[in-house]
């Protein structure tokens, strides 16, 4: 055999592999089978190992293709990679209007629509007021002493009613929502339904739950509120079982009444210090309804997947300079890549409320 020939053969030869071949391999498997269990449990865990387990691959190919093409070749790949992906997200910058076109799902506050782990993308909101005329989002007029009256309101160190949410699930309040039959209670019965909330989480705080119905607030106490809340009785799946549980369904301000509405946009908003829960963070919850003060414009937002607006769990109104986006698409799981390094908010993720 001439000798050309003899060479091509060995160059042509398959190359035995190697140990690190073997644990990439593995990795593939395991990442395959976490994406798998996640789609099939929506387990949260399963999501996080499959950005583990993907981000553990990176690493291991690239110290393999060190080794095996040299510290050169590969460093200029991988800047290569670098430069085509700072071109996509400047693109995606320039045409989607904001400087964070991309974010993850951290909680399961939007359930079922919005699932933990998943990736959106989004779109600037430059202008609040003409952002919710275009989606036919409500519009209310209020004139500026009322809504700086609500404002003044809204202090935490007050237990005032512009605070408000509903029945407190913790044992031993004297009322009870109990399974699928309706409304369970016991001979010392109080009212379902709207209750003052840092009252509550003040005899929360101190393990006085026995205590927990004086934070009760009739309907007719709204009266003085710039916005009035109007609730609903509806099922809620918790942990696999079915539950009954009290969510707001509507507000009123002043004389327009508004319907919670599933087709109104998702935003993301970014809270402020005196948030009462989730300060300095982003948030990603549904428009409700926008109120207009003599041209400034201020959000009302809702999870799907959390009982009552916001506001009554103690945020204040979004102002329009921190609406940054709404969603405009979601890819499934490649959130996680976020949460692998920056945590998620798993509580109420055992819980969906069906309407």
């Amino acid at each position: 055999m001439p000798k050309g020939q003899d060479k091509n053969k060995k160059n042509s030869a398959k190359k035995p592999r190697s140990p690190e071949d073997t644990v990439i391999d593995i990795l593939y498997a395991l990442f395959i089978i976490s994406v798998v269990a996640y789609v099939l449990t929506s387990n949260s865990l399963a999501g996080m190992l499959s950005a583990f387990f993907l981000v553990v691959i990176i690493v291991a190919t690239l110290r393999y293709s060190i080794r095996e093409e040299g510290i050169k070749k590969t460093v200029k790949e991988v800047i290569e990679a670098v430069v085509a992906v700072a071109a996509v997200w400047l693109i995606l910058i320039v045409a989607l209007q904001t400087t964070s076109p991309v974010q993850a799902v951290v909680s399961c506050s939007m359930l079922p629509n919005l699932q933990l782990g998943e990736m959106l993308l989004v779109h600037g909101i430059s202008n609040l007021g003409y952002f919710a005329a275009q989606e036919k989002v409500p519009i209310v007029n209020v004139n500026s002493s009322a809504f700086n009256a609500m404002l003044a309101g809204m202090n935490e160190n007050l237990l005032n009613d512009e605070f408000l949410q509903y029945y407190p699930y913790v044992p031993g309040n004297k009322s009870a929502i109990l399974n699928t039959s309706g409304i369970v209670t016991d001979s010392q019965v109080y009212d379902v339904g709207l209750y003052n909330t840092k009252c509550v989480d003040q005899y929360i705080y101190y393990h006085d739950y026995s205590r927990l119905y004086s934070c009760y607030v009739p309907v007719q106490d709204q009266r003085s509120n710039l916005i009035r809340y109007n609730y609903s009785i509806g099922n809620a799946t918790i942990s696999g079982r079915q539950y009954k549980i009290v969510y707001t369904s509507g507000i009123t301000i002043g004389n327009t009444t508004i319907i919670e509405n599933y087709s109104n946009p998702i935003i993301l908003y970014e809270t402020v210090p005196q948030d009462y829960f989730q300060s300095n963070i982003t948030i990603v919850h549904r428009l409700v309804a926008v109120i207009n003060v003599s041209g400034s414009y201020y959000a009302l937002t809702k999870g799907d997947n959390n009982p009552a607006l916001d506001i009554e769990f103690g945020n204040y109104p979004a102002a329009g300079k921190n609406v940054e986006s709404y969603v405009i698409a979601k890819v499934p799981y490649l959130g996680y890549l976020k949460l692998a390094f920056g945590g998620a908010d798993t509580s109420g993720c055992n819980q969906v409320i069906e309407r």
